[in-house]
């Protein structure tokens, strides 16, 4: 049986612990791609590489348990966060930006009201393929009265756009989280990257 044939019989569910919602991406009318808030928080935006970064940006969502809306004005290029607390997004479209000779990017970022990070779980990958192995992991019991520790390998395709990370969490088909503890690049004998493995512990 071929790698790849083995590795597809099995998907898993990839997350990464970010304050970042959305990574920087050319701006448009209507900002699309960005994950949802694990939380109330307030959204920091990041206007950046524009000719001057001038326009508006509008957050609409629920806040407070109701519809809502922000708008942030920029004059130039800079970072500004929204005063409200969002719990869902919704929407969130621009003005005044796409008619620059460069074309501004736009990053958010969640945060609190004194400005600290909140951190969210963003899905990285919906549905990647990939073959656990329990053994070569194996299962290691720590003293007695206390839980079991229990790891794993998980074999997966490499991605160079998008490449798994120390610390990311993956979901079995069970539901059953596991954290990515190294993640080990496996080369071809042509020295190009043919493979991931990835040390895992189940975590709660």
């Amino acid at each position: 049986m071929s790698f790849r044939t083995l590795i597809k019989k099995s998907t898993f569910r990839v997350l990464r612990k970010t304050h970042i919602i959305l990574a920087s991406q050319a701006i448009t009318t209507t900002v699309t791609g960005y994950s949802q808030p694990s939380r109330a928080a307030c959204i920091k935006v990041i206007v950046a590489s524009g000719t001057t970064g001038s326009g508006t940006v509008t957050i609409n969502g629920t806040v407070s348990g109701v519809a809502d809306f922000e708008n942030l004005v920029f004059t130039v290029n800079g970072r500004k966060e929204t005063t409200k607390e969002f719990t869902v997004i919704s929407l969130i479209t621009t003005s005044g930006f796409t008619d620059e000779a460069e074309t501004a990017t736009v990053e958010l970022h969640t945060i609190t009201l004194t400005g600290q990070k909140i951190v969210n779980e963003v899905e990285i990958f919906a549905s990647m393929y990939g073959w656990m192995d329990y053994k070569r992991g194996g299962i290691k019991v720590i003293t007695p009265g206390m839980e079991e520790e229990v790891y794993a390998k998980l074999f997966c395709l490499y991605s160079s756009t998008i490449p798994i990370q120390k610390a990311d969490i993956i979901i079995d088909e069970y539901g059953d989280r596991f954290e990515v503890l190294f993640p080990e690049k496996v080369s071809s004998r042509k020295q190009k990257v043919h493979h991931l493995e990835l040390r895992l512990k189940l975590v709660k």
